[in-house]
């Protein structure tokens, strides 16, 4: 990573959450795009208080940034990608609106509309997307980032195949829109 340059780091739903943390050694101010889900009315109080102690915690990590609900925050965070900041989210998150705005990519052996959001945040503001996992093996987190030009799906797919018990969102497969 050049010094002062922005970045998109992307991960899945995937071991260890852990790997946003560590990111601080980059030296990049950050916001993290998480969503507001957990403050849904249908989600247990208890998992509401877990989630944003845990954000304020990880916020420590920001160097300068936080972690934002995307749904609150969209204007913040483009003033702080226009100001140089570095982002972080999850890639592995079916379309919002898969007729519209729908990022088709091959995961898991089918075309699947994914989320566009940091596709789109990337080629508007011209800012490489750097895919990574993160993981607790023997003892240590292991973090592993994709090649230069390594396909980001391919990338998380073989991950996920090698340690398929830790894709906790697994679940949402299913969910995406597919095409043939």
């Amino acid at each position: 990573l050049k010094e002062h340059e922005n970045v998109i780091f992307a991960t899945c739903h995937f071991g260890s959450i852990v790997g946003l943390i560590n990111l601080h050694i980059f030296k990049k101010p950050m916001i993290h795009m998480s969503s507001n889900v957990t403050k849904q009315n249908l989600v247990h109080p208890s998992i509401t208080q877990f989630y944003i102690k845990k954000y304020l915690i990880g916020n420590e990590y920001m160097n300068g940034g936080k972690i934002l609900d995307v749904e609150n925050n969209n204007k913040k965070i483009l003033k702080f990608l226009k100001n140089g900041g570095s982002l972080s989210s999850v890639a592995d998150l079916p379309a919002a609106n898969p007729m519209n705005e729908a990022f088709w990519k091959k995961f898991f052996g089918k075309q699947r509309a994914l989320s566009s959001a940091i596709h789109r945040l990337s080629q508007k503001y011209g800012i490489k997307i750097m895919p990574y996992v993160c993981y607790y093996e023997k003892g240590k987190y292991i973090m592993k980032f994709a090649g230069a030009d390594e396909d980001m799906y391919k990338f998380f797919e073989d991950e996920i195949k090698k340690r398929p018990g830790m894709w906790w969102a697994s679940d949402l497969l299913s969910h995406y829109l597919t095409k043939e």
